[in-house]
């Protein structure tokens, strides 16, 4: 062939550049598809709801302001004394102990010189409220394997005080998370849907949060209390929402006369103010 001849090089390429279009073309119709199901499936979703008490103000770490210790039995134990009706704090799997650490950070914080282990916190507190897990390491760098040791070992500690119904797992990878609700427990997705301050996060992004929230049958979206907009109220409108940590008295009754949102997580003293209907709780 002459590589100088126009019709004979057109002849072998028109095919190849017609086989690309058509993958292009297929490739958008897929993504089209892809995108149609999930927001018509999203649009019906309704999660298995954690909590939908009256008492929507939950514990940050227990009580702390006083000079207690945070994440500690102290602080754990004035904040149930103030009333309040459930608590969060911070939990680490730790591999090497088979066990959970109450800490925020690593290396673990101790409390009385001591490592906290989750198990002492249901001991003492089993009767007391609901529990808040911000499951820390719950993360790609947790193996398959030691997410799943981990998980068994949750389902020990939660048969053993009968607190399966009372607690919900808090992780932002929802991979890692599929494993806890797929042994049944109430989890959060914790998501940040701005970039910034004034920046949403891209499309996907939302498209995978909804996508996850389809596939992982998790119980509720978790996010700062700043990023809970009108704006992403109308994309998750009927899907529960967990909010930290509110201290400010305005906007505390903003958040809790929206349905959707079922909890919120505060320092302060207020876990009295609810949303009861006066005789029901």
């Amino acid at each position: 062939m002459s590589a100088s001849n126009p019709t004979e090089i057109v002849l072998i390429v028109a095919p190849k550049v017609r086989s690309g279009i058509t993958l292009v073309v297929f490739g958008l119709i897929v993504v089209v598809v892809f995108l149609f199901v999930v927001e018509h499936k999203f649009k019906s979703l309704s999660p298995n709801v954690f909590y939908s008490g009256c008492f929507k103000m939950w514990a940050h770490r227990g009580y702390f302001l006083g000079g207690t210790q945070q994440n500690s039995i102290g602080s754990f134990q004035a904040a149930f004394n103030l009333g309040a009706k459930a608590i969060e704090l911070d939990i680490h799997y730790d591999l090497s102990l088979n066990d959970y650490v109450v800490s925020h950070d690593f290396p673990y914080a101790l409390k009385d010189g001591k490592l906290l282990l989750l198990e002492e916190v249901f001991k003492n507190f089993s009767t007391s409220g609901f529990f808040w897990l911000d499951f820390k390491n719950l993360r790609r760098n947790l193996s398959s394997d030691s997410t799943n040791k981990a998980i068994n070992r949750l389902v020990e500690l939660t048969k053993k005080y009968n607190l399966k119904e009372k607690i919900i797992i808090e992780s932002p990878d929802p991979i890692r998370l599929l494993a806890a609700s797929r042994r049944g427990f109430f989890t959060s997705y914790w998501i940040r849907p701005y970039i910034d301050r004034q920046t949403l996060q891209p499309w996907h992004y939302f498209l995978k949060v909804k996508f996850f929230l389809l596939y992982g049958n998790f119980s509720a979206l978790s996010m700062n209390h700043i990023w809970y907009t009108d704006d992403i109220e109308k994309v998750f409108k009927h899907i529960p929402i967990h909010l930290f940590t509110v201290n400010n008295q305005r906007r505390l009754v903003e958040l809790m006369e929206k349905d959707s949102v079922k909890i919120i997580l505060t320092d302060q003293k207020f876990y009295s103010q609810n949303t009861c209907i006066e005789g029901v709780h």
